[in-house]
């Protein structure tokens, strides 16, 4: 009599050659992932540096009045609508954006904003209606924002004068 073998599941030596390849395709895609992760802070904080300052020159022509940025040191920026066009903000100036750069994975400043400082020693930048960016100071605003991550992957947002908004990965 021929015995009946259950068939029912899988056995140990299958479930563990699964648990390895499983495992073994885990090593590959971890360093991938983290890696990826790390740069997509980097873009998200670019380009919503980026977008933000598209937007402060849209404010400006729309409610016919400076916007500037303002950078916070190393810890980020405010954009807000600036009323007395004294390059800082005061009690009543509108406040349109405000970013931290602890709030992207690992993205920090590389080096510092290129932009006069204003009374508060914050680098500042305006654009006036005519979207021609503005230095504290008066004279004319152009300048770079550069951007890393832990993996020394950067990013610049660059101001003409002309107040063109350009973004570089390098």
């Amino acid at each position: 009599m021929a015995s009946i073998r259950n068939s029912n599941g899988f056995s140990l030596v299958e479930a563990m050659v699964v648990i390895a390849i499983v495992a073994i395709m885990g090593v590959f895609a971890v360093p991938s992932m983290i890696s990826w992760l790390n740069n997509k802070g980097l873009q998200n904080a670019a380009r919503d540096m980026y977008s933000n300052l598209r937007k402060a020159q849209s404010i400006a022509v729309k409610n016919n009045r400076n916007c500037a940025i303002s950078f916070n040191g190393t810890t980020g920026y405010t954009v807000y609508v600036d009323l007395d066009k004294d390059y800082e903000r005061d009690a009543g100036e509108e406040i349109i954006a405000q970013a931290s750069w602890s709030q992207y994975r690992n993205v920090v400043l590389d080096g510092a904003v290129n932009f006069a400082d204003n009374a508060s020693s914050q680098p500042t930048v305006a654009f006036r209606p005519n979207l021609i960016p503005l230095e504290a100071g008066g004279t004319a605003g152009n300048g770079t924002i550069s951007l890393k991550n832990d993996k020394s992957r950067k990013a610049d947002i660059t101001i003409s004068v002309s107040g063109n908004i350009s973004m570089k990965w390098l």
